[in-house]
């Protein structure tokens, strides 16, 4: 052996045909990687979609506060926390596209649920935050029960919207279960 020279195995590179494949391996491969980029596309048109609705979904929300005073007393009173609740649900949406329905309505009520039951907690650092535009538009200020109604309104609303419009594309195109059908 020479001097410098490696101890070990040599590796040899050779130009040796890989082994053969069944008829149509190929294709299915082809075809299961067209079928991902599809789907990923997909995914991402949803997700565009979410954001785009929950952009118009904030300026109605912002507006019902704002011009509370020219609305009807009801919907001036619950249309903003109805509108939150909703916003919420088109945020998990477009962040998980993919999920069924029901997991994203679910996660959505949780968050919402919990965000309210925190109104009880009143410490000098949360308050000081809730003091704050973005914070008292997000963590809200006090524990309503009526809140908990317009949360699950706006929620069913938004999965009704999202079931429906789902469910009306043409069954080439629907997604199935495991990417977020119902």
């Amino acid at each position: 052996m020479r001097s410098g020279a490696r101890k070990g195995p040599r590796i040899v590179l050779s130009a040796a045909t890989p082994a053969p494949m069944a008829k149509g391996t190929l294709r299915r491969e082809s075809m299961s990687a067209i079928v991902r980029a599809k789907t990923l596309r997909t995914l991402i048109r949803f997700s565009i979609a979410y954001l785009g609705s929950a952009t118009v979904v904030v300026g109605l929300g912002l507006a019902s506060r704002r011009y509370g005073a020219h609305l009807p007393p009801f919907l001036a009173t619950y249309a903003g926390d109805t509108l939150w609740a909703l916003l919420v649900f088109l945020g998990i949406s477009a962040l998980a596209p993919h999920a069924r329905l029901r997991y994203r309505s679910g996660f959505a009520l949780a968050i919402s649920y919990l965000v309210e039951v925190s109104q009880l907690y009143h410490a000098p650092w949360i308050d000081a935050i809730r003091q704050t535009a973005l914070g008292g538009l997000v963590l809200g200020f006090g524990f309503l029960r009526t809140d908990l109604v317009c949360y699950t309104a706006g929620i069913a609303l938004g999965a009704a919207v999202d079931g429906a419009l789902r469910s009306r594309r043409s069954p080439g195109q629907r997604m199935s279960a495991s990417e977020g059908g119902d």
